[in-house]
């Protein structure tokens, strides 16, 4: 008889109705149970990357989506999240692992290891800031935007995305949702492994995010659409609004909220293939970040800069910062 390996999905209520994955040798005509054969060197692999659960400690609930629930947790002295899925294809589930382990860089969200029983988890690093959406969204006076701060962000999450872009990925979801600092104040790209926007999340616009034409690239092949990674750029641009938009206005204002003709999520998408953007007002923010801004949003992904390109603007930028006073346009 054939030997195989096949997971099994378990439907106890007392589990959450979450994947119990068991490497073990069944009958291939058992129809509880899929045949993931082909998966085999993968599954091996990742026995190489598993950490043990009664390793983990598990502090407080962060939240819960689609994909499941995310704790806040401790592993070997390491605060960590812990990212445990739902009901996922396990397809899915190592395609994420695939992305998230063979990509490193200081600005990305450390990847610690994996769960597989009795649960599939990701472990991942704790950033203790919480979102860089959240902070924005932080009363008046709690968090200090300033534009070494904005400066020092944009630089981080493009380095980031330069980590990205450098082995050929593509994110297609950054938000400042999917965008996270830690006690130290470095932000941190993260959700890197999902290749996708996320689904609208309470008020937070998620498709403001989107570039005009990435909702007619089906093709994730960045061989025969290199362009896909101006999508990327574009989703930078509008975070680089938010952050100025925070500092300018004392306060936090989602994008396109400017405009009291768009009602809803979708709106966005149809107006924005029109051309509408958000604006940052002319007399409170400097030309050069204004131009910045408009490069990365530009209508034309041909464009836009590159990720490298982008990086070098913002050093020029942060040279022109400290010889000039652009402390004047903040709202005190």
């Amino acid at each position: 008889m054939t030997t195989i390996i096949h997971q099994q999905i378990s439907h106890n209520k007392n589990n959450n109705n979450n994947f119990i994955l068991n490497l073990n040798n069944d009958n291939e005509n058992n129809d509880n149970n899929y045949n993931i054969v082909k998966y085999r060197d993968k599954l091996i692999e990742l026995k190489l990357w598993q950490i043990n659960e009664d390793d983990l400690k598990y502090t407080c609930k962060l939240g819960s989506s689609a994909f499941g629930k995310m704790y806040k947790g401790v592993y070997k002295s390491n605060k960590v999240s812990i990212k445990i899925f739902g009901q996922v294809r396990l397809e899915e589930f190592i395609n994420e692992y695939n992305i998230m382990q063979s990509v490193r860089s200081p600005f990305l969200i450390k990847f610690y290891g994996i769960v597989l029983e009795p649960r599939l988890c990701l472990v991942l690093e704790y950033c203790g800031r919480d979102s860089l959406y959240h902070l924005m969204s932080s009363a008046k006076g709690m968090v200090d935007f300033s534009w070494s701060r904005f400066l020092q962000f944009t630089m981080q999450i493009s380095l980031g995305v330069q980590s990205l872009h450098n082995r050929k990925m593509v994110h297609r979801g950054i938000t400042s949702l999917n965008l996270f600092v830690n006690e130290d104040w470095e932000c941190k790209v993260s959700n890197y492994g999902k290749y996708r926007f996320n689904p609208f999340n309470g008020s937070h616009r998620t498709n403001a995010f989107c570039s005009p034409e990435s909702a007619e690239n089906e093709n994730d092949d960045l061989d025969s659409n290199p362009l896909l990674l101006k999508e990327d750029i574009y989703a930078i641009g509008i975070v680089i609004w938010e952050l100025i938009s925070r500092m300018v206005h004392g306060e936090y204002q989602h994008p396109y909220s400017e405009y009291d003709f768009i009602k809803n999520d979708f709106q966005i998408m149809l107006h924005s293939k029109n051309g509408l953007r958000p604006t940052l007002p002319p007399h409170q923010t400097p030309e050069e970040i204004q131009s910045l801004y408009l490069e990365c949003v530009d209508q034309d992904p041909s464009k836009r800069p590159s990720i490298n390109q982008l990086i070098d603007k913002l050093n020029n930028l942060r040279q022109l910062y400290l010889k000039s006073n652009w402390d004047k346009f903040l709202k005190k």
